[in-house]
């Protein structure tokens, strides 16, 4: 089983409420003795689905999809 997940999440805009979700997840995480590895303040899948679609031209769509695979299966 995998052990890592990614999720992107669109933040409230009230800074309040935004503070109060990522406080949550951070006590959440804690509580079940998950660690954070990474993160970033942008929208990174949006970043990799850009990425996907420059790389298709270059090496066409059957070649990302290639990479990927061999990514997932390197993982496991």
């Amino acid at each position: 089983m995998n052990k890592m997940t990614t999720k992107v999440f669109a933040l409230p805009a009230d800074a309040e409420n935004r503070m109060a979700f990522l406080n949550g997840v951070k006590a959440l995480a804690e509580k079940h003795g998950v660690d954070e590895i990474g993160g970033s303040l942008f929208d990174e899948l949006s970043y990799v689905e850009m990425i996907e679609k420059e790389l298709a031209e270059h090496i066409s769509s059957d070649g990302v999809e290639d990479l990927r695979q061999e990514y997932e299966k390197a993982k496991k």
